[in-house]
């Protein structure tokens, strides 16, 4: 409910609904004190979140770039094991039209154009995993660097369904391109860690963290890792046969 008075030759105006933070504001003309009156209470009842004006005045001088930036220096950088392959995502993320908005300015209709846009050249799953850098950053702008945003904007935005699953086999001759490819390589190590991703189906990491203990000699066999899926299944023991 919005009450307005006149204190000396302004108009104040006043508006608090439930779950609301209390909102206060002074006008020259009265006509402008309810018209601002009639914009917040449409806000409440669609039920998004009242802002202070110096709150709004708060997020006009902050755009998506200042906080996405501060949040790869201050959060990536120190946290993210991935930092370095997540960081030039995060980069082209900051040459979007959609970083130069304004924090007071951004709405969740432009975020759900950015995904479609980006959906023209990537698949589905970059999509989710792009989004979740912005999500994660107004979290933390929020709650820990108390920048009074309303919402989450990218938290609502409408992830696209992934179904970008492959199943690919090595086709007559490729597997001899392969190995043929990795003998110009310097490091001699490629080889038969590829050989052995051919063998088993294991994941770089689960090659990676690997361990000499786990090949077992002459038995032909090799013990992988725990799987860091969902459901996190047992190690696998895995026989291997003599290469083509």
């Amino acid at each position: 409910m919005a009450t307005l008075r006149k204190r000396g030759s302004r108009w104040q105006v006043q508006v608090r609904r439930v779950g609301q933070p209390p909102l206060s504001k002074s006008f020259l003309l009265k006509a402008d004190a309810e018209t601002w009156a009639r914009q917040q209470e449409t806000l409440a009842d669609r039920g998004e979140r009242l802002l202070a004006p110096s709150a709004m005045r708060a997020l006009k001088t902050i755009t998506v770039a200042d906080l996405i930036t501060r949040y790869r220096d201050e959060v990536m950088l120190r946290k993210h094991r991935g930092f370095l392959q997540l960081k030039p995502m995060v980069d082209a993320f900051l040459r979007r039209p959609i970083a130069s908005t304004k924090l007071a300015a951004l709405t969740v209709t432009q975020a759900n154009d950015y995904v479609t846009e980006r959906l023209k050249t990537v698949k589905p799953g970059s999509i989710c995993r792009e989004l979740d850098v912005p999500r994660h950053a107004f979290n933390v702008a929020k709650r820990t660097w108390k920048i009074p945003l309303a919402e989450n904007v990218f938290a609502q935005v409408e992830r696209p369904t992934r179904a970008d699953a492959r199943e690919r086999r090595l086709e007559k001759g490729e597997r001899c391109i392969l190995v043929n490819a990795t003998n110009k390589c310097r490091n001699r190590w490629v080889r038969p860690l590829i050989e052995l991703a051919v063998e088993t189906g294991m994941r770089r990491s689960e090659i990676l963290n690997a361990s000499g203990t786990t090949c077992c000699g002459a038995s032909e066999r090799f013990t992988s890792p725990r799987r860091r899926t969902r459901t996190r299944g047992p190690s696998l023991c895995l026989a291997l046969r003599s290469p083509c």
